[in-house]
């Protein structure tokens, strides 16, 4: 059940998206029911963005099938800094799965990420432990800075290494910060086609996977299923920074066991990331930020990806004749141009009320 204790109060200006002629982009019309997935590709070659793409040159699979596409266009906010090439973050400071010892470092790189801020970029800062909590996007640097100040993390001290929480209190606190950054994407979404992005500092959650047997983990699948609905409805990407800093490869987030998730499957990622800090910024379009005790490492790219981006869109698919959507879809977005690099979301969850 989703928590209703979070009133977002979310000020949302016109859209600063603009198209290859500079014109906004035009919103198709569809019938009653039908979805639109979004989807913002970043592509790169040498790590320059690529420009010039060719609609002709952009295949999309859903569920490995080609997809035709409603939209497409390069978004461009330029390099000189005004009104219209303004961007919107969200910086969410997960107090729950922060220890005390680790908001120091959070709050250095926090405010950080405050001063690389365009003068007309919009920031709203949340965390997921408050019981009453709203937010608004602000150009307004000096609050953001105040409520940055005040972090403090609720881990227990020492346990979230160590994992000595009951995997009822892990399940609890994993649900309860799932649930908050879903209706984040929830409240930022609107009208407008611009991409959102979505910074989280947090150490991870307990698996995000659909077959937690175990009797004292409460199976936190549903709410990471909204969590990925809410995201591709409101085109956020989310970037994910581990307040820890370098650690060894493979070592597991606090409350992750049983290794990587199984290739092929809906948590699946490569071979060299685990862990659902991973599995959030792969399948929403993000970065995450590892094996590095600079937490600012990934705030360039984060600035950029939110600069130049082609928006992609196509109808949700239906299910075949008798058969229900299936609890996710997997996105690949491929260019035939050689040598070019791409990032997308590869996972959503489909809507409820697409027919």
């Amino acid at each position: 059940m989703r928590r209703t204790l979070l009133s977002l109060l979310v000020l949302v200006a016109s859209s600063g998206v603009v198209s290859l002629d500079g014109q906004a982009p035009a919103q198709p019309a569809f019938r009653a029911g039908t979805t639109v997935v979004e989807v913002s590709a970043i592509v790169t070659k040498d790590g320059v963005p690529v420009a010039d793409l060719r609609a002709d040159e952009v295949v999309v699979l859903d569920n490995g099938k080609p997809q035709e596409l409603v939209a497409f266009e390069f978004v461009d906010l330029g390099r000189v800094e005004g009104p219209a090439q303004r961007r919107d973050f969200v910086l969410v400071l997960d107090d729950l799965h922060i220890a005390a010892e680790q908001s120091a470092p959070t709050i250095d790189a926090a405010l950080a990420l405050v001063d690389a801020l365009g003068p007309y970029d919009r920031l709203a800062v949340s965390t997921t432990g408050a019981v009453n909590l709203s937010f608004e996007f602000s150009t307004q640097r000096e609050a953001a800075r105040e409520t940055i100040r005040k972090f403090r993390g609720q881990m227990p001290r020492g346990q979230y290494m160590a994992g000595r929480l009951g995997g009822a209190e892990a399940s609890a606190r994993s649900r309860i910060a799932l649930d908050v950054l879903g209706q984040i994407c929830e409240a930022v979404r609107s009208d407008t086609a611009e991409r959102r992005a979505l910074l989280l500092f947090s150490t991870g959650y307990v698996e995000l996977r659909p077959d937690i047997g175990n009797r004292d983990t409460q199976n936190i699948w549903p709410d990471y299923l909204e969590l990925l609905r809410e995201a591709a409805l409101g085109n956020v990407a989310i970037y994910t920074v581990d307040p820890r800093g370098l650690r060894a490869p493979n070592t597991p987030a606090p409350w992750v066991s049983g290794g990587p998730p199984t290739m092929g499957s809906p948590t699946a990622l490569a071979s060299d990331v685990t862990g659902s800090n991973a599995i959030l910024a792969l399948n929403t379009g993000g970065v995450q930020t590892r094996w590095t005790n600079d937490l600012t490492a990934g705030y360039a790219q984060l600035l950029q990806d939110s600069r130049q981006y082609y928006r992609l869109a196509y109808v949700q698919p239906e299910p075949a004749p008798g058969k229900a959507q299936p609890q996710t879809r997997g996105i690949k977005v491929k260019v035939t141009r050689p040598g070019v690099d791409v990032r997308a979301r590869q996972r959503y969850a489909p809507a409820r009320d697409a027919s």
